[in-house]
């Protein structure tokens, strides 16, 4: 069964990095610069999570996946201005 992942780096190499984003694109969306969100099963997330880490990171980098709560039934502590055309299947937390 699939499941929504937030998927997160803080990696300082920037020829890792940019591969680790490449790699990312084609699983998820970019929410911003160094966050995606991945839809797989837990078993594909962990294919993925493990040939990442094998992409010489260092010491200090992070690689990191979260689980998405599905419809929690939750609504936004802030929204901006602009008004929202539809409202999310999910939410980050």
């Amino acid at each position: 069964m699939n499941r929504r992942f937030i998927v997160a780096y803080d990696i300082g190499v920037d020829r890792v990095r940019r591969r680790i984003a490449l790699a990312l694109q084609g699983h998820g969306v970019r929410l911003q610069r160094s966050v995606f969100v991945v839809e797989s099963s837990q078993h594909e997330l962990a294919r993925l999570m493990t040939r990442l880490d094998a992409e010489a990171l260092q010491s200090d980098d992070r690689l990191m996946a979260y689980p998405v709560v599905e419809n929690a039934g939750l609504t936004p502590a802030w929204q901006s201005r602009q008004r929202a055309t539809r409202v999310p299947d999910y939410w980050v937390l």
